[in-house]
């Protein structure tokens, strides 16, 4: 013979799996948004922050090459000493990004390989190409303008060239993780979207149910004692 619930504990079940279920669906909601928070985090708060840096190093290097150009090629004294001036502006904005970067990718988990080695190349570069930048504004002020040209483009140009090229290097990298990390966040979104529509598909059929089962064990025992009472009511005693 199998098991009878009582009406009671039949209404209990049902309530209790909806419960569960709605249980499920607010863990799974909670921990989508979470990674979604997470990853949204990792674009706004460290790969942009990261790129942004790149792109200052960028402008710094950019309006260096242009201002130690001028340094050779400019004839005014005054028009020189405005060069030399701003070259030694843009490194010591230069140099405050670098302490930024710095600080963000020292940690272990700071940076990636990748990142720690276009970063270790831009350091080279920048090695080689400041003692330059220095040697060019000696030459000037000592009046040897050609050799001061001729370094000027035999060998801190390119650098310059390479410089610029490792930094963009670098920009492009992080564009490409935030472009990850983005399709990534899409395809959660999305695939919440279904699961909660399917859980929620499931949580209205079981509540069908559970009312249909509710309603069932109420109405048949009230048919039941119906039927009864209309028996006894025709003097049917005995049945």
């Amino acid at each position: 013979m199998g098991m009878r619930f009582g009406i009671s504990t039949r209404l209990g079940l049902g309530f209790g799996f909806l419960v569960v279920l709605m249980m499920v669906l607010t863990w799974t909601s909670v921990s989508q948004v979470n990674s979604i928070n997470h990853d949204l985090g990792r674009i706004n708060d460290v790969n942009s922050v990261k790129q942004r840096f790149a792109i200052n190093y960028r402008g710094s290097v950019h309006d260096r090459a242009i201002a130690i150009r001028d340094v050779v090629l400019v004839s005014s004294d005054d028009e020189r000493k405005e060069a030399i001036a701003l070259i030694d502006k843009l490194a010591a904005t230069y140099a405050e990004n670098e302490k930024k970067m710095a600080d963000m990718v020292t940690p272990p988990d700071g940076a990636t390989a990748e990142e720690r080695t276009i970063l270790a190349e831009i350091a080279d570069i920048q090695a080689k190409t400041n003692p330059l930048v220095a040697e060019i504004i000696d030459l000037i002020a000592k009046g040897d303008a050609a050799n001061a040209h001729t370094v000027l483009l035999e060998k801190a140009r390119p650098l310059f060239v390479s410089w610029l090229g490792a930094i963009n290097k670098f920009i492009d990298y992080q564009e490409n993780l935030n472009k990850t990390i983005g399709g990534d966040v899409r395809t959660s979104a999305s695939g919440f979207g279904n699961l909660a529509m399917i859980e929620l598909s499931v949580a209205v059929v079981l509540a069908l149910a559970a009312a249909f089962l509710a309603s069932r064990s109420i109405t048949r025992p009230v048919g039941q004692l119906r039927a009864t009472l209309g028996a006894m009511a025709r003097g049917e005693l005995d049945s």
